[in-house]
């Protein structure tokens, strides 16, 4: 079965490119974000936090707040 390529217009460009800016400055791997993120009981793969920052997955705002959670990002940049 063939998968369909996901658009991701200029907002969710922004978010990915923040996901990975923000990883980056606190030193986590995608490995070591996945885990903090399943000890807060937001579970998101090293593979889709991958897919996010390289455009291939969208972000809902369950995964988006708890990223910014994560990553230490005030929620009114949400």
């Amino acid at each position: 079965m063939a998968t369909r390529r996901v658009e991701i217009g200029p907002v969710g460009r922004t978010v990915a490119a923040n996901v990975t800016r923000y990883r980056k400055r606190q030193g986590f791997t995608m490995r070591d974000l996945a885990e903090d993120l399943a000890q807060r009981r937001w579970p998101i793969s090293a593979s889709a936090i991958s897919q996010i920052e390289n455009g291939a997955r969208r972000v809902d705002v369950d995964d988006l707040f708890a990223l910014a959670i994560a990553l230490d990002i005030p929620r009114t940049y949400c």
